[in-house]
């Protein structure tokens, strides 16, 4: 169900907001009329195509899933996956949306509170209370510390699950270059693809790692290397188009 929302005139001077391009400034803005009154709405890019973009019949999911990405890139939303299905949460919501007489969310909460969520809308590894908490060390270390989008969180995805997905990976990147496919997982790979499990489950990132494969760009590119194919929402989104589009053209 969409609902008013406000635009308050600063927002169009927000830094943020000026490094999107025009179709996600607007999406963006379309995320607040779905949104319900936690800022919480369903994240199927379809889904939200259909809601904001009903006329739009040129304007191809895998473009709503890159605009998303470089939404929820500037910090401004976070993804989130329960129980297999997408969820987005506007952050900051309620500070500029002023709401009388709130209803309660039927849509599954974060499985984080939003002082958890750092720039990329990535998770960290504790609530925190702000920038002033700690000692000097223990901020120096933080400064220091891997992008949080990058960082694993302890229980939000199994090693199984990431084990499962980066073997599926790996079959594929022995036939391109074995020397480049090292049998044993590394941290950063980890780390990328527990992000992406976040909002994917390991059916649909096999999905766009086939995609990838079959693309003779991104082959000839060297973008078949998992850190190109995960990239980010719109880059997976846009590998399991093709490879959705190779299956149909296969089956007739």
């Amino acid at each position: 169900m969409s609902r008013i929302r406000t635009i308050k005139p600063d927002f169009w001077m927000d830094e943020k907001i000026g490094a999107l391009c025009p179709e996600a400034r607007l999406l963006f803005i379309g995320l607040w009329n779905i949104a319900d009154d936690e800022g919480r709405t369903r994240g199927s890019p379809a889904f939200i195509k259909g809601q904001l973009m009903p006329y739009d019949v040129g304007t191809e999911v895998s473009a709503v899933a890159h605009w998303l990405g470089t939404i929820e890139h500037q910090g401004l939303t976070t993804s989130y996956q329960v129980n297999g299905e997408a969820f987005i949460l506007v952050r900051n919501f309620k500070k500029h949306q002023v709401i009388n007489r709130p209803s309660a969310s039927r849509l599954p909460p974060p499985p984080f509170t939003e002082g958890s969520v750092r720039v990329h809308g990535a998770l960290t590894d504790g609530s925190g209370s702000g920038s002033g908490s700690g000692s000097k060390k223990e901020q120096k270390a933080a400064a220091a510390a891997p992008p949080v989008s990058l960082r694993v969180v302890k229980n939000e995805v199994s090693q199984e699950t990431i084990q499962r997905v980066y073997a599926e990976w790996l079959e594929l990147a022995k036939a391109m270059n074995p020397s480049l496919a090292p049998p044993s997982i590394d941290p950063s790979a980890a780390r990328l693809i527990a992000r992406a499990l976040r909002t994917h489950s390991p059916e649909e990132l096999a999905e766009a790692m086939h995609g990838a494969n079959i693309s003779q760009w991104h082959m000839s590119n060297g973008y078949w290397q998992l850190k190109h194919v995960l990239k980010d929402v719109g880059t997976i989104t846009s590998h399991r188009d093709r490879w959705s589009k190779h299956q149909t053209r296969a089956a007739l």
